[in-house]
This record gives structure tokens, C-alpha cells and sequence, in this order.
């Protein structure tokens, strides 16, 4: 039996970056959503020929709100449903399945938490620490985000208002090409600055994003003799 689709309405679109848009999702049929901070979500794009096809995108909000979600989605040339979401208005009518997925928050955590993303995979760690992170002040939170340049940034002002409940956590953006010659952050691969970080307290990775990305942070890890069952991770693209 297929999962049951479930209504929402698009309230809101908000364009984060030049290639990264924001879209609001307020319940229709049923008024709630259960899910928790990690999972993701099956939008069904409308096909010309009247079929439904389904994408899965990870929940970008907290799992304490019930009422709505939010998704963010990048661009992609000739992607169905990336190119679908770029017609989008506003008002729109769109059926979902889910929530699905175990890429979950592990309680109680490490002493000190790594979240690793490129570009969108930030949605569910964002979601995590959303969620979680208040609950576990003294942890260590990291997060390594790395995209293309200053632009494809986005969520800053979320993640800094994340540090009023969470005092140690830490926010690292990692350029591939910065477009200011004065950029004085992290530039080149997110791997190269973890591979720097100390590991020899408790720690727990969460990465999430290209799966070059998380296969080049994986190996890195393993060959430090890091557990592989504390290296959590979810694959886009």
C-alpha cells in the first residue's frame, strides 16, 4: 500500500541565496505533523502528464512546531523537481508523504557534537540543534558548512541566534572560491579543517550533504581510528 499523501498549503517563499530557496508549509489535512528533528519529507511534484513525482527533502524547523515545516531546496539545471520549485508562487495546494528517515539525534550526546553539511544539508542539523541543542548547554557544538562562496550562505542569522541558548557553539563557513579578496574565514575543503579538530575527548559527527563530501570525511576519519558507529550521515544528491 502507498503512503497516504497529506495536504499543505505554500505560505511562504523566501529566496536564502541565488540558488537556495526557502518554501513554508502550512498543514492542511491533518492540521499536524509529528516528526522528529533529522527526518525528511516526500513533496510530490506535478508531472505534465498528470503523475506525481516524489522528492524527499529534509525538514528545515524544529520538531517542537506542529502546524508547519519548512524545506530548503537548491537549484539544480534540468533537476525535475528543483526546476519545478523555481515556478512556485506562493498559495499553492501540494501533497506530501513522510515523515521518514533515521537520521536522528542520539540522546544524551558526546561531550562534543560535529555537525559537517554542504549548501542545504545544513536543513536537518539545523533541525537538530534546533531541537536538541537547548536541552544540552555544556555540549560542544561545531558546524562546519561549506559552500560555493559568500553568497550561497544562508541561515547565519538563525545559527547565531541559536548561540543565545547554546554558549559553546561554534560556526564555521567553508568557501570554495570566495568572491571578497578579504575574506579571512575558511576557504578550500571542509575535510582539510576537521582533520585539525581535536578528537581526543567524546565526539559524534553528523554529516549531511554531497556525497563526495561525506565519503572524503569518512575516510579521513576512519584512517584517525575514529569509531565509525559514532559517525552519523545522510546523503544528498
Amino acid at each position: 500500500m502507498p503512503p497516504k499523501l497529506f495536504k499543505s498549503k505554500l505560505a511562504k517563499i523566501v529566496d536564502l541565496t541565488p540558488t537556495v530557496r526557502e518554501l513554508y508549509f502550512e498543514l492542511l489535512e491533518p492540521t499536524e505533523i509529528n516528526f522528529k528533528a533529522g527526518q525528511f519529507v516526500m513533496l510530490q511534484i506535478p508531472q505534465g502528464d498528470g503523475k506525481l513525482a516524489p522528492r524527499a527533502y529534509s525538514v528545515a524547523s524544529a520538531d517542537h512546531v506542529k502546524n508547519s515545516f519548512r524545506l530548503v531546496i537548491k537549484f539544480y539545471p534540468h533537476g525535475i523537481a528543483s526546476e519545478w520549485v523555481q515556478t512556485l508562487k506562493g498559495g499553492e495546494l501540494i501533497d506530501y508523504t513522510g515523515p521518514f528517515g533515521k537520521f536522528l539525534f542520539k540522546d544524551p550526546p558526546a561531550e562534543q557534537v560535529i555537525h559537517v553539511c554542504t549548501s542545504t544539508g545544513l536543513a536537518p542539523l539545523y533541525a537538530m540543534l534546533a531541537s536538541q541543542g537547548p536541552k544540552h548547554k555544556d555540549v560542544d557544538f561545531k558546524v562546519f558548512m561549506g559552500v560555493w562562496n559568500e553568497k550561497e550562505i544562508f541561515y547565519e542569522k538563525e545559527l547565531n541566534d541559536l548561540k543565545k541558548s547554546l554558549p559553546k557553539l561554534a560556526i564555521n563557513y567553508v568557501l570554495d572560491k570566495p568572491l571578497d579578496s578579504n575574506w579571512n574565514g575558511s576557504t578550500g575543503f571542509v575535510t582539510d579543517h576537521i582533520a585539525k579538530l581535536n578528537l581526543s575527548r567524546p565526539t559524534e559527527f553528523y554529516i549531511c550533504g554531497n556525497p563526495a563530501m561525506i565519503k572524503g570525511v569518512k575516510e579521513m576519519l576512519l584512517a584517525k581510528s575514529f569509531p565509525a558507529n559514532k559517525i552519523y550521515t545522510e546523503s544528498y544528491g
